[in-house]
This record gives C-alpha cells, structure tokens and sequence, in this order.
C-alpha cells in the first residue's frame, strides 16, 4: 500500500472531456472494451473512473492493471494521487522479489499494478506442457472470491498471440469479469497485432477463438509464400469490432513539423560501408569487422551510420566517424538553450554524446530505476534542464510531465519501430502542452541503411493510420 506522493498534494476534481465520458460510459455498460486512444487524451482516468462507478454499482470488487514496469511504476500512481475522484482509492504494485510480490498480492486494496512480465513469475506462470498447462494455485487463491475487473494498458505487449505472456494471460481470462485494453498503436505492423489484443476483451467472440480462425477468415497466401491481409480484411475487423472500441482521430491542433538532417557519410567511410554492406566484412583502423549473418549485418550499419560499432570482447566502442555528433551539437547550438527531449538508439550514442557535451546528461534508459527517471521528468517538465536523453524502448510508455516545458523533440538515428516512434514523439506531442506546434528533428546518415529504417517507419504509420481511419468509419 502505498501513501501520496509530495509533489501531488494538491488534488483537482477531474472534469472529463467528451471523449473521455464516452470511454467510461462505454466500459460501463459492456463487458469487453477497447480504448485506442492517442496518448495523452486520459486512458488511465477513463479506466479508473469506470472501475470507481462499477464498484460503487456492487458490479466489481477490484481493477488489476497489466502494464509495461515504468507504467505501473509511475502513470498510475500518479494518476490515482492527482485527482479527487480516486481518493478513495487504495492500491499497491506487484513487483520486486518473490516475498514483495506475494506481500503485495495478499494485500486488501482496490486496485493493484503488475508488470506484464509478472505473468511469467512463479506466482502467475503455467505447468509443464505435459500437465495441461495447469492454472497456477497463487494466482488462483488471489483471484478467488473477488470480481475483477482487468485493464491491459499498452496491449500491443499481447500483440504475439504466440508469446508466453499471451498464452499465460489467455488461461485466467475467464476469472476477469470485465476487461479492457489500452494503446494509442493497435495495429503496429500487420493485422494480425489485433487478434492477440482483441482477444483479451472478449475471448474470440470478434475476430476467432484461435489465430488459426483469424487467419483463415481475414489473410491468404501470396505469391511470396507468406500471409497478407485480404483486400476487405480491414473493413470487417472495424465493422466487428466498431461497437466496443472507442477511438478518435488524433489531435491535429498542435501540428507536428518534422525537420530531417540527412548528413553526408564522410569520404573515408564509403569504402569501409560498401564493403561491410556487400560482403558481410571490412576492416576499420585495423580491426575486423564482421557480421555472421544478415540480421547482424543490419545492426552493424545502424551502428555504422551513428559512428561506433560495438566489438567482441572490447569494452570500448569503435569510433567510426562523428558526422551525426557533429550535427547534434549544431542543433543544440541553434536552439539556444530551448528545451530538447533526444532520443539515441545505442548505448555509445549516449557515452558519446555526453562526452561532446562535457557533462552526464540525464537520461533514461535500461538500468536507470523508474523513481530516477521520474524525477528527472519532474525536473525537465519544471524547466530544471534543458537537455533529456532517452533510449525509445524505456520512454515510449509511461513518461509524462514533459510537454510542460518542451515543444521540440530530436531522433538521433532511427530505429525499425512505428510505435516506439509514435509514442516517443507523443510524450511530448499531447495534451498538456502549451506550445502551438511541435518540432521533431532527425538527424540521419544519407545511406541505403537509414533511408530504408525510414521507409520501412513511414510505411508502418500509413497501414496504422488506414486501419484507423477505416475504425472511424464504423464509428461515426
């Protein structure tokens, strides 16, 4: 059990927009709902309002939410803290070592916070195979007697209908008296994403009761050997699904500029690029560089592209070139002292970064704690810094605050995700923001290896946004 957080004190009466009403209203009355909504526009508060009147109505007695670690950690907490509706509220988060999360479990409060990869600890896991894949008795004597209500946020986690996380969760959906999921990114890469998220909500009742009938029914074979939507695969997902989703066209009053920086791959890399490209190996300063297959390969040329390479058994990186560096200190000379969320994608980016700066940047990333991370949001949403690093993984879910202070965001290199970008971007780009618009610049390596991360990005945004669009339709 937890106690209010300092710094939020001060609790306002939450006034719901339009939006938001239809989401309570419409998780209130259903069993099964989907909230596909741009971050920023109050999913959290929906659910917890929702989950309030249902256990006021005597129709739930407790909400477990299901969430990436920095989530549970700190977005719901804080939401929970800052508004009056949900004084009333009790809640802790299961997390931490085997006694902390079996403490926490036992606990009597109204609402309790898991990380999804608390499904697979010895509290929530299956039996072996050979066994049926039994139910586990701690989860059991937990969700025994009481009616739950469960909240997915960010789903596209159970998007692999094949993952452990998924097959876990499917065995203790019927125990869930009503359920829903939360993401701003449904359809991430193919249509395929939504059968394992809209499972969750009504166990198969939409789009089949295996992935085997989801694909027979909406994808066929291609030429190519593999599996591609049907042309009207899209119309007939929206069509079933329209009447227990609520999704809205995102939030076009504060227009979104993108600034590219291609830079020039300096003169003495083309030769190493090419050969490392075409032949799998190069040598760099001496050193052979070498990839074993293509999947390495492509990670060696995003590496190539940002100026390091990271060598076996060498605890420094390979400095290559600092044509991107070099452009990053431009644009941080050129804004003078604005405020700049940054995104890198490798941890060298940072060391490297850092070193041209002359300082330790703060930043948030893997092995930085969420308490750490949340505070330096605090401090950069309050104007405490001008300068916040993130590596995309660690800040697409569960960052808040920053749109307080910054209207400018900066992608230090790409990488292959549509929804790492789309929700990095809409930390900043979200309700909450004074701005008018928000700047989002990509410095990127004029290379074949940058130019295709930017295709294959671009071209995930416009199968999400068509799928999207096609919802709407349904539900206008």
């Amino acid at each position: 059990m937890t106690t209010e957080s300092p710094w939020l004190r001060s609790k306002k009466k939450l006034s719901p927009r339009p939006e938001q009403v239809r989401g309570m209203k419409l998780i209130v009355s259903e069993g099964g709902v989907r909230l596909f909504l741009p971050p920023g526009k109050g999913k959290t508060s929906v659910v917890l309002k929702a989950f309030s009147v249902l256990k006021k109505l005597n129709l739930v007695d407790v909400l477990i939410v299901l969430a990436p670690l920095r989530v549970v950690t700190t977005s719901w907490p804080q939401e929970i803290e800052k508004w009056e509706d949900f004084a009333d509220l009790t809640y802790t988060v299961i997390h931490g070592g085997g006694e902390g999360r079996g403490w926490a479990m036992e606990q009597n409060v109204d609402v309790y916070l898991m990380n999804v990869e608390g499904l697979l600890t010895k509290e929530w896991c299956l039996g072996p195979k050979n066994r049926g894949y039994p139910l586990n008795p701690t989860a059991l004597k937990f969700l025994k007697g009481k009616r739950v209500m469960l909240a997915v946020d960010e789903s596209t986690k159970f998007k692999n209908s094949q993952s452990r996380r998924f097959k876990t969760l499917k065995k203790y959906l019927p125990y869930f008296q009503r359920r829903v999921i939360m993401t701003g990114t449904p359809k991430p890469n193919t249509i395929e994403d939504l059968f394992g998220q809209c499972y969750i909500t009504d166990m198969g009742q939409d789009l089949g009761a295996f992935v085997t009938h989801f694909r027979n029914e909406y994808m066929q074979l291609g030429y190519d050997g593999k599996l591609h939507p049907q042309p009207t695969a899209l119309e007939r997902i929206a069509e079933k699904i329209a009447p227990t989703t609520l999704q809205l066209e995102d939030d076009e009053a504060m227009p979104l500029t993108v600034v590219d920086y291609w830079v020039p791959m300096p003169e003495h890399c083309r030769e190493q690029y090419e050969e490392l490209k075409k032949e799998f190996i190069t040598e760099i300063q001496g050193k052979t560089v070498m990839a074993p297959n293509a999947g390495a390969l492509w990670t060696k040329l995003r590496q190539f592209a940002q100026g390091a390479i990271w060598m076996p058994h060498d605890p420094e990186p390979l400095i290559i070139h600092d044509a991107k560096i070099d452009m990053f200190e431009n644009l941080m000379v050129e804004l003078g002292g604005d405020p700049l969320f940054c995104l890198y994608q490798f941890r060298h980016d940072y060391a490297r970064m850092c070193q041209r700066l002359g300082y330790a940047v703060p930043h948030i990333a893997s092995g930085v704690s969420a308490a750490q991370g949340a505070a330096y949001c605090r401090s950069f949403g309050a104007g405490g810094m001008p300068l916040l690093l993130g590596q995309p993984q660690s800040v697409a879910h569960g960052i808040d605050g920053l749109q307080g202070n910054c209207n400018r965001v900066c992608w230090f290199g790409l990488d292959w995700s549509w929804e790492m970008y789309y929700q990095a971007n809409r930390r900043v780009a979200r309700s909450g923001s004074k701005a008018d618009q928000v700047y989002i610049y990509r410095i990127m390596m004029d290379c074949p290896t940058e130019r295709a991360v930017l295709e294959s990005v671009e071209g995930k945004k416009n199968s999400e946004a068509e799928f999207l669009q096609t919802l709407r339709s349904h539900l206008l």
